[in-house]
């Protein structure tokens, strides 16, 4: 008789240490199977451990106070998980200093468990990468990291209990692409630098207590953040999905982003101070949200609205920044006044993509950008008033770009490096009453610009160039606009057709085409301009430009050497 036996191997405790058959961890790891239990003696191990066996446990035999893994490679991980419900505990891990993990748990790593070690000295603590689900992260000390000290990105399911970090550039750091990446269990218990995580879901009408470290609010309404002092982290404050929540006093420091709004509309934030962060608030479509009284300095975009219609700025300082003091991108409607934007790296407000946006009364200075303090691109029907765009170091004051309909009034641009105001492909727009003065180029510049309206603005003393230029820029039309003292021509059209002129001052002009001068500008109109007292040339000068008509202009004392106060040729 044949009897046929059958049955499951148990699983087998892996001893590792000196004088143990395996010396080294990836030696246990090598000779480990599914189910298996590698035990670590105390001592020092140098190496990087990739583990890519499923279901099995890496543990030190007396704590991390007694056995340290370090880095055999700076540049590799200390330990690189890829398998499934791998368990790491009990060591002390350290030395991946060049972009790496002290534990790294790769791309699919799921139902893992990392307890009880002590972590320090590294650019990541703990990196849990896209898909690492259902992880248990416990007990666990971080401290010293470059980077971050837990990083969870593009996973679900993971719980975090009693874990400590400190002292790390970044304490604690999670992302993801969608809300269900943001569906974790993580609770009080969890310290940044002393102080407790708070992390909620689904929770509504209620106020995070004032020690928070860090707040994560994902599908809450109705939620108040008061009087917190937050630094060291990737986001002081995220919302996902959390609206009609408001966050007040609160004062944020040295985080990635400062306050970090996804999808959460109808969200306020009033006097707080979100100074030296990579941006100061950063919003993606997160309507209806109103941010007053806020301090955003030395922050790499102080205010970012992207995608966030119907969001207001009021009374706000953004100024040092080390792209843009505010930027409002692909959002209408949105409004910014009586905000301060001085020595931005790139331009003070910064407005793309985005229709019948307000400027109102906001001081743009010492912009460091090509594009100058206020800049606005492919962004129609916006209105500009009173806004203060002066003293660029590079280039314009205001220079507004393919956006069709703007109006500006009562702004002032002085002593810009380039333009005052530059109006570029940009039709049907209306200035009125802009003051445009000493400006190393010209004051007021309309290039390609059809059926622009300048009326009552002032655009004197430019140190090197014309006071207003239209430049192939067709039926436009200028109303007593003051342009004395300028450089080169008060009032220079050139290559527009059916322009017209009326009530007009150009006085003063220093340069040889003097006050009013047209060139290859056919069909326009001169009437009641004072062109007067031109200090080396022409009062009026009509160079090949056919069938315009000058009426009831005047041009006196007009320098007169060997030359005519007007000019037809």
């Amino acid at each position: 008789m044949l009897l046929l036996c059958t049955g499951t191997a148990s699983a087998a405790e892996i001893m590792v240490g000196s004088g143990e058959t395996y010396t080294t961890i990836t030696m246990g790891v090598a000779a480990a199977s599914s189910g298996d239990t590698i035990t670590v003696g105390d001592g020092t191990y140098t190496e990087n451990v990739d583990i890519y066996k499923n279901n099995i446990i890496i543990r030190s035999q007396n704590g991390s106070a007694s056995t340290t893994v370090v880095a055999n490679s700076a540049s590799d991980e200390v330990f690189s998980v890829s398998g499934d419900n791998v368990t790491i505990s009990g060591f002390n891990i350290t030395g991946a200093t060049s972009y790496r993990s002290g534990v790294y748990l790769y791309i699919g790593s799921s139902d893992c468990t990392i307890s009880n070690n002590t972590i320090t000295g590294n650019y990541y603590g703990i990196r849990a990468r896209t898909d690492s689900n259902n992880t248990i992260i416990t007990n666990n000390t971080i401290s010293n990291s470059n980077g971050y000290g837990i990083e969870i990105e593009d996973s679900t399911g993971n719980t975090l209990t009693n874990n400590t970090m400190l002292l790390n550039y970044y304490n604690f750091g999670l992302y993801g692409s969608s809300v269900t990446d943001y569906l974790h269990d993580i609770d009080t218990s969890n310290l940044v630098d002393g102080k407790p995580i708070y992390y909620w879901l689904n929770i509504s009408d209620a106020t995070i207590p004032s020690n928070a470290g860090v707040v994560y609010a994902i599908n809450c309404t109705n939620i108040i953040i008061q009087d917190a002092e937050i630094s060291n982290e990737i986001y002081g404050i995220y919302f996902r999905n959390t609206t009609d929540s408001s966050i007040e006093n609160v004062i944020i420091s040295d985080c990635g982003d400062a306050v970090d709004f996804d999808y959460s509309s109808n969200n306020t934030i009033t006097d707080s101070n979100f100074s030296m962060n990579g941006d100061g608030i950063d919003i993606y479509y997160s309507n209806n949200c109103t941010f007053t009284n806020i301090t955003a300095i030395d922050s790499g975009d102080a205010a970012h609205f992207d995608n966030s219609n119907n969001s207001t700025l009021t009374d706000s300082n953004v100024s040092l920044s080390g792209d843009y003091g505010i930027y409002v991108e692909d959002s209408y409607y949105c409004t910014l006044t009586d905000n301060i934007a001085i020595d931005c790296d790139y331009s003070g407000i910064y407005v793309e993509d985005s229709y019948y946006c307000t400027l109102t009364d906001n001081i743009a200075f010492y912009a460091d950008d090509e594009y100058g303090n206020i800049y606005l691109e492919d962004s129609y029907y916006c209105t500009l008033t009173g806004n203060n765009a002066s003293y660029s170091d590079d280039y314009y004051g205001i220079y507004v770009y393919d956006s069709d309909n703007c109006t500006l009034t009562d702004n002032i641009a002085l002593s810009n490096y380039d333009e005052g105001i530059y109006i570029d492909s940009s039709d049907n727009c209306t200035l009125t009453n802009n003051t445009a003065i000493d400006n190393d180029d010209t004051g007021i510049y309309l290039y390609y610009s059809d059926n622009c309206i300048l009326s009552g603005n002032i655009a004197s003393d430019q140190s090197d160039d014309e006071g207003i230029h239209i430049d192939s820029s067709n039926n436009c039309t200028l109303t007593d606009n003051t342009a004395n003292g300028n450089y080169y021509s008060g009032i220079y059209v050139e290559d527009s057709y059916y322009c017209t002129l009326t009530g007009n001052d150009a006085c003063y002009t220093d340069y040889e085409y003097g006050n009013i001068y047209l060139e290859d500008s056919y069909y326009c109109t001169l009437t009641g301009n004072n062109a007067s007292y031109s200090d080396d040339y022409y009062g009026i000068y009509i160079d090949s430009s056919n069938n315009c008509t000058l009426t009831d202009n005047i041009a006196l004392s007009n320098y007169d050497g060997n030359y005519s106060a007007l000019l037809l040729q």
